[in-house]
């Protein structure tokens, strides 16, 4: 069986690199965009089976890039686990609405990132 695919969309290169070192470890194929209009040009190319998408982003931002992908017939079956330094209720609710299955706090412990990949594999 093929790995599966994660998209991490991050704009703090350390992150993208940290998260891509982690999942890659943990049997995951992993691509890394740097804002919201790269990752949906590479959501196209790679379909990821999950994106990992910061709210916080220049340019496209993370609710914009879950609007356009969920919008998207080819792109809206992807799950989407948003991983933010801004985890308010309100971020959460406003992408959670916008398609997002997921809105974790950042930095998320590895257990509990893996945890939450996994469970919207499994759905």
């Amino acid at each position: 069986m093929a790995p599966k695919r994660i998209l991490i969309v991050d704009d703090d290169e350390s992150v993208r690199v940290g998260l891509k070192e982690m999942l890659e470890a943990s049997g995951f194929k992993a691509d890394t965009a740097k804002d919201g209009f790269e990752a949906g040009v590479l959501a196209i190319q790679k379909t990821p089976d999950v994106i990992i998408l910061d709210l916080k982003m220049r340019g496209l931002d993370g609710f914009s890039a879950c609007r356009l992908i969920k919008a998207n017939p080819l792109l809206k079956n992807i799950k989407i686990l948003v991983l933010t330094g801004y985890p308010s209720k309100a971020n959460c609710e406003k992408v959670t609405k916008l398609g997002a299955e997921r809105c974790l706090a950042k930095p998320a412990a590895k257990k509990k990132l893996l945890k939450e990949i996994n469970d919207l594999l499994a759905a």
